[in-house]
């Protein structure tokens, strides 16, 4: 009997290289520094990747949300002065970025390598980030683009846990993920 090769789903674009790297990044005990959103979504976004990354072994060395009010939205300078100590590291930026073309190439200006996981509206231009997921950027052939951020990295942990995602830590991403979306 012959088996039947089933056609492959469609991958949010960059998802499997963004794990690669953060793997990689744990592996090699690279400094690991979380920059998310203020908001819900950026930050469940921030408490469900800190958590993938630890059960994986590693450590995040730093988390930062900026202040909307007196830093604005996104990636700012003075966010990335404060990183200064830090630089050769994976700046991870989560609900936001997509936007900050000045700013991340700043940041890998400073010595940063940076991934951008961000579900907003892209811009006609990328920032030069290493790696972006996001839905909506173009070359994305993922049939769903509505993901509120804290969706996309849900697949993200997902992708990085594989087997070592228990059903309990699943549960838990699963409620931080659904409370973002709403």
């Amino acid at each position: 009997m012959k088996s039947v090769k089933r056609p492959s789903r469609p991958e949010i674009k960059n998802l499997n290289k963004a794990a690669e790297r953060i793997k990689k990044a744990v592996k090699n005990k690279e400094r690991i520094i979380l920059y998310g959103d203020a908001d819900l979504d950026g930050i469940s976004s921030v408490i469900i990747l800190k958590e993938a990354i630890k059960n994986l072994g590693g450590k995040v060395d730093e988390v930062y949300f900026p202040d909307r009010e007196t830093e604005g939205y996104g990636i700012n300078e003075d966010a990335l002065s404060y990183f200064k100590n830090y630089t050769s590291a994976l700046l991870i930026v989560l609900d936001c970025g997509i936007g900050n073309l000045k700013e991340v190439k700043i940041a890998k200006k400073m010595g940063f390598e940076v991934i951008i996981i961000d579900h907003h509206q892209p811009l006609k231009k990328l920032p030069q980030a290493s790696i972006i997921v996001n839905p909506k950027q173009r070359g994305d052939r993922y049939p769903f683009k509505e993901f509120a951020n804290a969706g996309l990295v849900f697949k993200l942990a997902e992708v990085l846990l594989k087997r070592k995602l228990s059903v309990s830590l699943r549960n838990n991403f699963l409620e931080l993920a659904a409370l973002a979306t709403i």
